[in-house]
């Protein structure tokens, strides 16, 4: 099913940062799928747990796999959406 205009609003893509994507190939494989059902945004929601990580070293991590993602993604690719901290 092709949902024009998709915003995928719950995803755990970003490489390496929790229980989702391992890799940056995993990821871009998993947004090109996005992409055939529809999807123009993926609003990137990793999980945060503060007893196992430092909030700072969290968006570190987080805020680099998103730059490896970024760089290797297709210009067709759907736009991704982070809250920056």
């Amino acid at each position: 099913m092709v949902i024009p205009g998709l915003i995928e609003m719950h995803c755990h893509i970003l490489p390496g940062v929790d229980d989702g994507s391992k890799d940056t190939e995993t990821s871009v494989k998993m947004l090109r799928r996005l992409a055939l059902q529809g999807a123009e945004t993926v609003v990137l929601t990793p999980h945060y747990y503060s007893d196992s990580i430092s909030l700072a070293d969290f968006t570190a991590r987080r805020n680099a796999a998103f730059a490896n993602l970024q760089a290797a993604l297709p210009p067709d690719a759907p736009r991704l959406l982070q809250r920056c901290m």
